[in-house]
């Protein structure tokens, strides 16, 4: 099993990092192997204004996620970590300015283990030039925000974290196929808060099967009773 790099620069300067694992006819690519995404580069500088690093873990695969991810039951989740912070270490030499925006999506990212969170969040600051107003976003599934993970993401640097709720109802969240209970999502942002990340942005997801207008109307008023700064 090896891990196949994929990025791409937009011409508003935005880069996204990912990592897809995947079955490999052959090739030196693996473990312990260098930087793919410096062979890719080459030594050219980077116009780059901002970052996306995608972390493919998750618990299960929901049906209407069009996002690459993987329900890991090969305990890869090392083994990416250290190739991301070579590519990490490769893209960050050849950046022309400081960042002004990191965001690291998924799959989901809390789903690490604290201890592989926070070598990749300290990849990103030990490599990556940010800017002193970088605005540094982790996507986090409710179920998986406890004091201990949201201690790693402020003592890792982030400022701002997605929690994403999806809805506040029981029956979309079922039909949505995600496994945390309304109540998570405040827990999370509670977690959140008491660790310091004061920036907070709720996902929503409007129109699910089944579901009326007076439920996405609860949702918003039960989203916005938790004041998050900003709500998608």
């Amino acid at each position: 099993m090896a891990f196949a790099p994929y990025s791409a620069i937009t011409s508003n300067g935005y880069v996204v990092m990912s990592i897809e694992l995947e079955q490999l006819d052959s090739g030196p690519r693996g473990e312990g192997s260098s930087s793919t995404l410096g062979g890719l580069l080459g030594s050219r500088s980077l116009p780059v204004r901002a970052a996306y690093l995608h972390v493919p873990f998750c618990f299960h695969k929901c049906h209407y996620c069009d996002f690459y991810s993987i329900v890991d039951t090969q305990d890869r989740q090392d083994v990416f970590v250290d190739r991301m912070d070579q590519d990490l270490r490769s893209f960050g030499s050849r950046c022309e300015t400081p960042l002004s925006a990191v965001f690291i999506g998924g799959g989901t990212p809390t789903l690490l283990r604290p201890d592989l969170l926070s070598r990749l969040l300290h990849s990103v600051t030990r490599h990556l030039p940010l800017s002193t107003e970088c605005e540094w976003t982790v996507e986090a599934n409710p179920e998986t925000v406890d004091p201990t993970i949201a201690d790693v993401l402020a003592e890792g640097g982030v400022n701002r974290v997605s929690v994403g709720c999806q809805s506040f109802q029981p029956s979309s969240l079922r039909t949505l196929e995600r496994h945390h209970e309304p109540r998570n999502v405040a827990r999370a942002v509670g977690h959140v808060r008491a660790a310091g990340i004061d920036s907070i942005n709720l996902d929503l997801i409007m129109g699910v099967p089944g579901s009326t207008l007076s439920e996405w109307r609860d949702d918003l008023d039960q989203a916005l009773a938790l004041e998050p700064d900003h709500l998608s």
